[in-house]
């Protein structure tokens, strides 16, 4: 993902809340977006994806928990889709 997909797409990430408790996250929001977006663009199941982008699973649980709250749809919201040609 380009520094300009991700200006965009960075202030339609959710905040987390550091006063709930929880751990640190271990894989960056740009990781797993970048995850997702292979999986998104090339077709290939989530199980095939390179060593080198956020684990699997991790990809598919954000993208499962982006989708229920919302946060995929703003994603994909006007504007945004016609500048990032990955969607």
């Amino acid at each position: 993902m380009t520094d300009a997909m991700w200006a965009i797409l960075a202030p339609l990430m959710p905040v987390r809340d550091l006063r709930k408790g929880g751990r640190p996250r271990k894989y960056g929001d740009r990781l797993i977006l970048d995850s997702i977006f292979y999986v998104l663009r090339s077709g290939c199941p989530w199980r095939m994806m390179p060593r080198d982008l956020a684990p699997p699973d991790a990809a598919h649980r954000w993208f499962t928990t982006w989708r229920k709250n919302g946060t995929w749809d703003a994603i994909q919201g006007p504007g945004v889709v016609s500048y990032c040609p990955v969607m």
